[in-house]
């Protein structure tokens, strides 16, 4: 079919905002970069799908094909809204609080770091982190955030893993909330339904309440971010709406400090898309102004702990060697590690040491960085199997007296990867599907704009397919527009 042709048009009904439609030039560049990447991407983890797994991830992709099939299904949208919400929240809250509740699980290694320091924040409201490697303690180590959250919640019930797994269960199933809410808005009611199943029935969102790391607390907030954007910032370009935005994504840096300068490509596609530069400029400063407010104090404080300026967390520098040295091959290095631990007394040293060594190499290494960065793109997007590796493999490979069978453990992470391959391939075809009606809306080329944004940021710093946790179950609104109803539209 020709593109002048394609006349047809998915179920994409958003609500009569003000004009949506981008300069042709950029909406065409942003759905080509759209579709050529799904398409990259689903080739590389069906790939990898199949060389890692084999036939068990067939299971996997069956599943996600028959929840497609499912949530599309006719008797799913007829229900009212607030019906269909309580029985939507109410699946992925069993589904979630089952696999916590049925699946033994400790934490381990980061998970048990961040366990720790949530059980010394409950006792004495500090943050303290020992190092693994050497003697030294930091008081700036990791992100406040989740820990500060867990601290709460084991002050108030114990330090328990539990206590915190439940706290996931909550965020997680408002995540998915969230899901239906923006694919609403972005595509009409049905698509929201659609993409709300399916971001409810992801494997990797499930196994994720069980670990007690960054993963579903940033999702989380940048799910209720992008509500206040795609609401009101996108539609309206209301200023109050981009401070609650900035405020959100404010929350989620000290959770994730990648999210710190998310504001920077969301204001160059708001200067590029919109068509009223100094609307743009302004909403941008007041989402940069919202997450200052937010983290600033976190800033003040570490400078009153430390004496120097470190924004959030001081294993930043750490994170960057461990991803640039001679050993790198994309994700964690041990040695790049245990070399600034042995070398860092403190907080400022660590920083400055990580990231003096980082950019040393670097500048003697540019090959090896661009081949490295491919590496760390091929990390972070071929499959989505880290997240159940996490909860169900390597925790039983410290702790066997769990006792999950290394068989079940395996197709775990085969069953998350080949449900991820679905909603890659069902993306693709969707962007494809409806490449007429995505070209002149706006409305949802903010998924792609933050995918890029932390995919650039992965190929830098370390990277690893729980990096991504966040971004999926955006992708999953794009997968919805595969079993859209069509309909046939005028010329226009």
């Amino acid at each position: 079919m020709s593109d002048d042709d394609d006349r047809s048009s998915g179920e994409i009904e958003p609500p009569q905002f003000i004009n949506l439609e981008p300069p042709r030039w950029y909406g065409r560049s942003i759905w080509t970069v759209t579709l050529f990447s799904l398409a990259f991407i689903f080739i590389m983890s069906f790939l990898s799908a199949w060389w890692i797994y084999g036939r068990p991830a067939l299971f996997g992709v069956a599943f996600g094909v028959v929840v497609l099939l499912a949530a599309s299904g006719d008797r799913l949208m007829r229900a009212s809204t607030v019906t269909w919400l309580i029985a939507l929240a109410a699946l992925a809250l069993l589904l979630r609080l089952a696999c916590v509740m049925l699946i033994p699980y400790l934490p381990c290694a980061d998970f048990k770091v961040y366990h720790d320091a949530g059980a010394v924040m409950a006792q004495t409201w500090t943050l303290g982190v020992r190092a693994a490697a050497g003697n030294s303690s930091y008081r700036c180590f990791l992100p406040p955030g989740q820990i500060f959250s867990m601290g709460v919640v084991y002050s108030l019930f114990g330090p328990h893993v539990l206590a915190a797994q439940i706290l996931n269960i909550i965020y997680s199933t408002l995540t998915v909330v969230g899901i239906w809410y923006l694919g609403r808005k972005m595509f009409g009611e049905r698509i929201g339904r659609i993409s709300a199943v399916l971001a409810a029935m992801l494997p990797s969102t499930i196994f994720g309440c069980m670990l007690l790391g960054a993963e579903v607390p940033e999702a989380f907030w940048l799910v209720l971010a992008m509500c206040f954007y795609v609401t009101a910032v996108e539609r309206d370009h209301l200023l109050v709406p981009a401070l609650l935005c900035g405020i959100c994504l404010g929350v989620g840096s000290l959770i994730r400090p990648t999210y710190l300068l998310l504001p920077v490509p969301i204001g160059l596609h708001m200067l590029l898309s919109w068509g009223r530069a100094r609307r743009a400029i302004l909403s941008a400063v007041i989402m940069s102004a919202g997450l200052a407010a937010v983290v600033a104090p976190w800033t003040y404080r570490n400078y009153l702990a430390t004496g120097g300026f470190i924004v959030i967390s001081s294993n930043a520098g750490g994170v960057l060697y461990s991803a640039n040295n001679d050993k790198a091959q994309g994700a964690y290095t041990q040695e790049a590690w245990e070399c600034v631990f042995d070398n860092s007394p403190d907080d400022l040293a660590l920083m400055r040491i990580g990231r003096e060594r980082a950019f040393s190499w670097i500048k003697a290494n540019p090959g090896r960085f661009t081949r490295l960065a491919l590496q760390k793109f091929v990390l972070f997007w071929h499959t989505d199997k880290e997240i159940a590796w996490w909860a169900v493999y390597q925790t039983h490979e410290e702790h066997p007296r769990l006792g999950i069978p290394v068989k079940w453990r395996m197709r775990a992470q085969a069953g998350s990867t080949g449900y991820y391959v679905v909603m890659i391939l069902a993306g693709a075809l969707g962007v494809w599907r409806l490449r007429r009606q995505l070209r002149t809306n706006r409305s949802w080329m903010v998924i792609p704009i933050m995918c890029m944004y932390f995919t650039v940021v992965h190929m830098v710093f370390e990277s690893q397919g729980k990096y991504h946790y966040m971004l999926v179950p955006f992708l999953c609104i794009l997968a919805a527009l595969v079993v859209g109803k069509r309909k046939k539209i005028g010329h226009i």
